[in-house]
C-alpha cells in the first residue's frame, strides 16, 4: 500500500505559514500591486482579491509618499557637497515613512518588502 501525500491547501494562510515564506515570495510593484511567482500565493492573491482597486490605491499612496519624501530631500541637500549627510537624511526619511506604516497593521507585508528592498526603493526614487 502506497502512502498518500497530504493534500496541500491552495490558499496560503498567514496564521499557518512561516513569515519567511511570505517575505521570500511576495513583492509589490511601484503602483501598489502585490505579486508573486509562487503558485499558491498567486492563487491567494486572486481568490482574496488582494489587488482590488482600494487596496492598490492605498499601497500606491504609501510608496508614492516615500518616493516624494526622498525626492524632496534630494533637492534640499547637495549630494556632492556632503554625501554622508545626504545618505543619513535619506535613511532618516525612509525610516520615518516605515514608522508611519508600522502604525497601520494593514501594511505589514508592504513594510517588510520596503525594508528588505530599501536600497532599491531609494535608488528608484532618486
Amino acid at each position: 500500500m502506497v502512502a498518500k501525500e497530504m493534500e496541500q491547501p491552495k490558499i496560503a494562510n498567514p496564521e499557518r505559514e512561516a513569515q519567511s515564506f511570505f517575505n521570500e515570495n511576495l513583492s509589490f510593484t511601484r503602483f501598489g500591486q502585490i505579486t508573486s511567482e509562487n503558485e499558491r500565493l498567486k492563487h491567494t492573491i486572486a481568490k482574496c482579491n488582494l489587488n482590488r482597486d482600494d487596496l492598490v490605491k492605498l499601497r500606491a499612496k504609501v510608496i508614492t509618499d516615500l518616493k516624494n519624501d526622498i525626492l524632496r530631500s534630494k533637492y534640499s541637500y547637495q549630494r556632492d557637497q556632503n554625501k554622508q549627510e545626504y545618505d543619513n537624511r535619506i535613511l532618516d526619511i525612509f525610516q520615518a515613512q516605515i514608522g508611519k506604516i508600522i502604525v497601520n497593521e494593514a501594511y505589514t507585508a508592504l513594510r517588510r518588502f520596503l525594508v528588505a528592498e530599501r536600497q532599491a526603493v531609494i535608488s528608484a526614487a532618486e
